[in-house]
């Protein structure tokens, strides 16, 4: 039975609407159906009807089920009902194009037969007038294609792009990035962009999204991996918005001052093919906050935070930036510490004894 209603369903999806009501009809008078399956073969016969035009046999079909005992069923033969028998309102005579028939008399009457064909062999004369289609130039195409990239980038949303360097002990590197859109969803960019640091999951220790927010952290590692990777970043990130990068030098020198290491962060961020385009804001973050910095030879802003230092790099620049940093070793400072308190306690002992107050003894 189901395979019967299917093909009259599928009739009616291709717009056979006879062969459905026929089919429809067979059904109806051959076979024993159920209050539930009467009800839905009215319902197709009532769509196959209204396809045809039959408005009225259509209403027909409507009228017995809406005392059909399922309740959706009854719904919709109900507002199907009242669309049928809802009056046909005029139609304006503006509001569509009548085309004349060419074969009437009048329009022959009007355009004799000898116009038409000189008319015909006036235009068999033509020629085109711009003469055949030529391959349009390499120069304008790849003109084409630059502004499309850049329009691209430009249409995706304005961003913010908040690198963070982070120095959790020496000798050891890790970054975060926080790409944030002016709208609630990443924009176009960013899905691509995430799609495309898949080759990098390895290296990658988290990518996460909330809203229009984008964080993506790396793993620690040495200031020469890390120099390779942040390059790795930059190029992806470049392709996906159509646009090739210079690398960036990234160098960290220490120190070893035995109470302490001192290091030294210097930074050349090539950004001069990065178009200056509206709104984008490029900020570097590096923790923990540097307590001196020189800056090169292009100005960048710099603000201090409370835990950090935060610069604004400057596109279609050399972006050259150098900061020093101080940190304590807590291995040499307790060597020390430890050292001192020998020392003073062999001197103390030294003292005592000059005074008379030597190791205590055994009587004899």
């Amino acid at each position: 039975m189901s395979l019967w209603i299917e093909a009259a369903s599928d009739a009616i999806q291709r717009g056979e609407y006879k062969e459905a009501i026929a089919s429809l009809k067979t059904l109806q008078n051959k076979q024993t159906l159920t209050n539930a399956e009467s009800s839905q073969l009215s319902m197709l016969m009532i769509t196959a009807l209204m396809g045809l035009g039959d408005d009225k046999q259509a209403i027909k079909y409507c009228r017995l089920l809406t005392k059909c005992e399922d309740k959706e069923l009854r719904q919709n033969a109900k507002d199907l009902l009242a669309i049928l028998e809802a009056p046909s309102l005029p139609r304006p005579a503006n509001w569509s194009i009548k085309i004349p028939d060419l074969n009437s008399e009048e329009i022959k009457d009007k355009y004799p037969s000898k116009s038409y064909r000189h008319l015909s062999k006036s235009q068999d004369n033509i020629q085109p007038p711009t003469g055949p289609t030529r391959d349009l130039g390499i120069g304008f195409s790849l003109l084409v294609l630059a502004v499309l990239i850049g329009l691209t980038f430009l249409l995706s949303g304005c961003v913010r792009i908040t690198t963070e360097i982070n120095l959790p002990t020496p000798n050891r590197v890790n970054f975060r990035w926080y790409i944030d859109s002016q709208r609630d969803r990443p924009t176009n960019w960013q899905f691509a962009l995430e799609e495309s640091l898949n080759k990098l999951s390895n290296k990658l220790q988290s990518i996460d999204r909330s809203k229009g927010t984008q964080i993506i952290t790396s793993k620690t590692q040495n200031p020469t991996d890390s120099k390779l990777f942040l390059n790795e970043i930059i190029t992806l990130a470049g392709k996906t918005a159509g646009i090739t990068i210079n690398p960036t030098e990234l160098t960290l020198k220490e120190q070893n001052r035995i109470i302490g290491i001192q290091q030294e962060l210097d930074l050349k961020i090539d950004l001069r093919e990065l178009p200056n385009y509206p709104k984008l804001e490029l900020l570097l973050v590096v923790n923990p906050k540097f307590q001196q910095s020189i800056k090169g030879i292009e100005p960048i802003k710099r603000n201090l935070k409370p835990n950090n230092s935060r610069w604004e790099l400057n596109p279609g620049e050399i972006n050259y930036i150098r900061a020093r940093y101080w940190r304590w070793s807590i291995i040499g400072l307790g060597s020390i510490i430890l050292i001192t308190l020998l020392i003073g306690s062999f001197i103390l002992q030294r003292i005592r004894t000059e005074l008379g107050f030597g190791f205590p003894q055994l009587p004899p």
